[in-house]
């Protein structure tokens, strides 16, 4: 038999939020909206951004405890060379707005190298998504972030964000 109710429903939202921490095509923002119509979305919201952050730390200690070798790997790739060149033009197309995004990126990720600016910066990429959380938790493992820091910013980033979209879904669902 298939357990129901809301113990089951914050269950379940804690596995789809883990998994989807890992797992890049798997949306939990999608399943957030979803989960709005049911009696217990708050709570499916927090047990979602509590997966997500679960999965996101797993991505920061596997990063920290192997980031001696990426970065023997990263040192070796610079000694080869550059890789394939982009074509030409491929910048120019992008535009103005995916320039200042990636400038965006690169800055905030350089920030978390400075132990106040590390909180801000993963809390933005949790709530906001600039610079993408999955990049800074590997970032920010590679890095002398601390895991409670991460896990704290990232816990309440991921609440909010679900938060944000599952109150006002919620209130036009039922």
């Amino acid at each position: 038999m298939i357990p129901t109710g809301p113990v089951a429903a914050v269950a379940l939202s804690v596995a789809y939020g883990a998994l989807s921490a890992v797992v890049p095509v798997v949306n939990a923002e999608a399943y957030a909206v979803a989960a709005a119509a049911s009696s217990v979305a708050t709570a499916c919201a927090l047990g979602l951004a509590g997966g997500q952050t679960a999965g996101k730390v797993a991505l920061f200690l596997a990063t920290r405890h192997g980031a001696l070798r990426v970065a023997g790997v990263l040192h070796r790739r610079r000694e080869r060379g550059p890789g394939r060149r982009r074509r030409a033009g491929a910048e120019r197309a992008r535009g103005r707005w995916w320039r200042w995004l990636e400038h965006t990126s690169a800055r905030l990720l350089q920030l978390l190298d400075q132990r106040a600016w590390a909180a801000p910066v993963v809390l933005c990429s949790a709530a906001v998504g600039v610079p993408p959380l999955a990049v800074v938790s590997i970032a920010a493992g590679a890095r002398r972030t601390s895991l409670t820091v991460f896990t704290v910013c990232c816990f309440a980033g991921r609440a909010a964000r679900f938060l944000a979209l599952v109150l006002p879904a919620g209130a036009v669902l039922r």
